[in-house]
């Protein structure tokens, strides 16, 4: 479409695309041109005073250029209800201060100030979030006390109400198992609010599995299961313990990995009880490994990097005893690291052509092995140098045989190139 416009005429500002950001949490609001940004200075405004969508009234916008507005969400300001969906309408005010920017920072002479007409209606995230469910119960616990279920932790809503959460729990007691019927009913009285922790009055002594789904307004959904245990209270077990952790650690050699255990003492439990902690760490055959904790605590567990070998899932179990032993575990999966490549001196150099060219990159090292830098005898890590002219009459050749060379440091005499 072409439009003519006189000399003295100029177009109004329409909104060409209003889109969520990924996490659901804004939306950008791009104009078909660039505007004075309504006259408005103020680094943080009310998105009421140029737009109307749902939930506008308690949403700030900021300019991110003359074209690009972003309108953030507030969840403590707002229900969540009233957030913005894909389809919901996005338009500008009648009588805003919206032109279009003709050059500087002026408007147009001819000010053309945009109707309220209908808007343009709100696109979905490119990459909508991911749920990551985080379900926290204890590892063991007596019948004599309450289980706490705790999912609060867990992320991806979008600032919104779960479009979905399922429980699910069986029991296994007596070589059978069978639904948890009763700890599903109390979860089940939550509706979608996982914010706060549940609690359980006492369950029967039995094995649980207990499963979380979320689906969040977006469609996209995420579980998370976890085992526990409710023993007797005539069991020597008179305490609640879990690991503060999801059930999987994803690390790198690199990461430190810290653990905590949560001890509490059970309604029914007794003074000056025997009992003792233990750590120990299990690689993929299930095979101890001797490792030294450094936290210096026996109810916490302290790693430091480089512990691990990468490309290596291991288990690290957290044993309560008395007269019996009751543990709980968590997965740490050590992924490999990168390769770290440093240039001594920075990556851009300004030179003559009679100066030497000194190229060191015998600071690089691998995050795998931190005692096998590039500069070591016994390093592990080789090098390959290659060169490409980027000037315009060679653009795009190379000059490779003037870097041939597998030495950390490459030195040019610039006077051949």
């Amino acid at each position: 479409n072409v439009t003519v416009l006189g000399d003295n005429d100029y177009p109004t500002p329409a909104i060409s695309s209003a889109k969520l950001s990924d996490s659901g949490s804004s939306i950008v609001i791009t104009f078909d041109t660039d505007t004075n940004r309504a006259n408005i200075v103020d680094l943080n405004f009310p998105c009421a005073l140029i737009f109307f969508f749902k939930g506008v009234h308690s949403t700030y916008c900021n300019w991110i250029s003359s074209a690009i507005v972003k309108a953030d969400f507030n969840p403590s300001n707002i229900s969540d209800s009233l957030f913005p969906m894909p389809g919901d309408e996005v338009g500008l005010k009648a009588c805003n201060l919206t032109s279009v920017l003709c050059s500087g920072s002026s408007a147009c002479p001819q000010i053309k100030v945009a109707l309220e007409v209908e808007g343009t209606r709100v696109l979905p995230p490119d990459h909508p979030i991911r749920p990551t469910v985080l379900l926290n119960v204890p590892g063991s616990l007596s019948t004599c006390d309450s289980l706490l279920v705790d999912a609060s932790m867990s992320t991806g809503a979008g600032g919104r109400r779960w479009l979905s959460v399922k429980w699910d729990a069986e029991m296994f007691a007596l070589d059978r198992n069978e639904p948890a019927t009763m700890l599903l009913e109390i979860l089940k009285r939550s509706g979608d609010d996982i914010s706060k922790a549940i609690t359980i009055p006492q369950l029967q002594a039995a094995k649980y599995i207990l499963s979380l789904t979320v689906t969040n307004q977006f469609g996209q959904s995420n579980s998370q299961s976890v085992y526990f245990e409710v023993v007797d209270q005539s069991s020597s077990l008179l305490l609640t313990f879990s690991i503060l952790s999801p059930p999987i650690v994803v690390m790198t050699p690199k990461d430190a990995l810290r653990l905590y255990a949560s001890i509490t003492p059970s309604l029914c439990a007794k003074n000056n009880i025997d009992t003792r902690y233990a750590w120990r760490v299990l690689d993929s055959t299930f095979g101890p490994v001797v490792i030294s904790d450094r936290s210096g605590d026996k109810t916490s567990f302290a790693l430091d990097p480089f512990s691990l070998r990468p490309q290596t899932i291991y288990t690290v179990e957290f044993t309560v005893t008395s007269s019996e032993s009751y543990t709980q575990s968590v997965a740490v999966h050590v992924l490999d690291g990168d390769v770290v490549i440093v240039i001594t001196g920075g990556y851009n150099r300004f030179i003559q052509r009679t100066d030497a060219l000194i190229i060191d990159a015998s600071s690089s090292y691998d995050e795998n092995n931190p005692s096998a830098a590039a500069a070591s005898s016994d390093s592990t890590l080789k090098c390959q140098w290659s060169c490409e002219y980027v000037d315009y009459e060679s653009y795009g050749q190379v000059c490779d045989p003037l870097v041939n060379t597998i030495s950390t440091i490459l030195q040019l005499s610039l006077i051949h190139i």
